[in-house]
């Protein structure tokens, strides 16, 4: 089992680091992470249904989110892999994490605090809509 000392990504030699070791245990993590993420991104994209345009456009954001993830860290896992010196540093994979997370935490912040006041306005415009006239003019 790997043992993660998170003390080291705040010290700049190690996240600059142009030469990384060839450790097979931390790719294999990413690529398990890198991959699932586009995993869900497929899931989500033929299995769930929305019912209103409002969770449909959370479905897209929700796909979008994971599949430039997935792509963008398996691009750097080849770089990686590669040993390109600057594309190569772990700021790149550090940044990207932090970029999912934050992004995770817009997406969740729209989902609960944005959509269901959406969602409110819409099922009320819905309701108003189904008392007015169906325009059937056949001029």
């Amino acid at each position: 089992m790997m043992q993660i000392d998170f003390t080291k990504l705040v010290q700049k030699s190690y996240l600059f680091e142009p030469n990384l070791p060839a450790s097979i245990e931390a790719g294999l993590y990413l690529m398990i992470f890198f991959g699932a993420c586009i995993v869900l991104a497929i899931l989500l994209a033929t299995l769930y249904r929305p019912h209103n345009y409002l969770n449909k456009n959370f479905k897209n954001r929700m796909g979008k989110m994971l599949c430039t993830c997935g792509l963008l860290g398996f691009v750097l896992l080849f770089f990686r892999w590669q040993t390109l010196s600057f594309l190569n540093l772990r700021i790149w994979l550090v940044g990207l994490l932090a970029f999912f997370v934050l992004w995770l935490g817009y997406n969740l912040f729209y989902y609960f605090i944005a959509l269901p006041k959406q969602l409110s306005v819409y099922k009320r415009q819905v309701e108003f809509q189904s008392f007015l006239p169906k325009n059937d003019s056949k001029n």
